[in-house]
């Protein structure tokens, strides 16, 4: 129903969000850098943190589907996989050095800090509002 559809205009707001923050971050990083290493690590973080999050809204969506048991296995499967694509991603960047690690763990934020200003900032404006 209605719900669903509410939230599913949430998830990509906050997706929208995320990738054009990251995006803006890549682009002011190669601004003060020459060699574009920050903007690597960031734009790395923040794909691999949005296939995250892409991948755990389709994992609750599903799982909202399957009877408990089964569907306890498959968030635990979604989550190992999330959990290794995060894993692998900051391997390579601190392969390719600590800037780029650096970079990259920054790039990861980016989503938790759309999901905070979305939900606890979204909250507290509108309770201010009926405060009035």
């Amino acid at each position: 129903g209605d719900g669903m559809e509410s939230l599913n205009r949430d998830f990509e707001r906050m997706l929208r969000q995320s990738s054009f923050i990251s995006l803006a971050a890549a682009l002011f990083a190669l601004l003060l850098e020459k060699d574009g290493r920050w903007a690597l690590g960031i734009l790395a973080g923040s794909l691999a943190s949005n296939i995250n999050f892409y991948l755990l809204y389709r994992s609750i969506v599903k799982s909202l589907k399957k009877k408990r048991h089964s569907a306890f296995i498959f968030m635990y499967g979604m989550y190992l996989v999330r959990i290794g694509a995060i894993m692998g991603m900051l391997i390579i960047c601190l392969k390719a050095g600590f800037d780029v690690f650096i970079s990259s763990v920054l790039g990861l934020m980016v989503i938790k800090l759309v999901m905070f200003s979305n939900t606890i900032l979204g909250r507290w404006k509108r309770w201010n509002s009926s405060q009035g």
